[in-house]
């Protein structure tokens, strides 16, 4: 999902004409898309390393959990940045944002909630639980 968000606020700061420019020519614009960027794939490298782990038979709860906790907030974060570059088009339903955002914040409560995986981490990492 927040590769969606990306690649949609691409598009659309690269569209949306103001002062006779695209608003992705504005540094504002750009350290937002810089940060979705950044998020999108650093979850999507921690899923991948959460996968071999798993694959490979070896302790991974704690980076399944990881994954799920900063890929949840990367949706999150992503879509309400969206919104932020769409401005008030991304209220309206002629654009995917606030779909997007509803989508994100329900994967928070998804397969356990964000809580629980941080409970999850922090116990795995002060040795109260171990990592299976």
């Amino acid at each position: 999902l927040s590769a969606a968000c990306l690649e949609g606020a691409v598009q659309y700061a690269n569209e949306r004409i103001q002062f006779g420019k695209p608003i992705g020519k504005h540094q504002m614009i750009q350290q937002q898309i810089a940060e979705m960027k950044l998020e999108d794939e650093a979850a999507k490298y921690l899923v991948y390393h959460a996968a071999w782990l798993k694959e490979n038979k070896l302790p991974n709860q704690q980076a399944t959990s990881l994954a799920k906790l900063f890929g949840c907030n990367a949706a999150v974060h992503g879509a309400n940045m969206a919104m932020k570059i769409y401005g008030s088009y991304g209220y309206s339903t002629e654009y995917p944002c606030g779909r997007w955002l509803r989508d994100a914040k329900q994967f928070e409560t998804l397969e356990g909630t964000s809580n629980i995986h941080m409970q999850i981490i922090a116990n795995i990492e002060l040795g109260y639980s171990p990592n299976r």
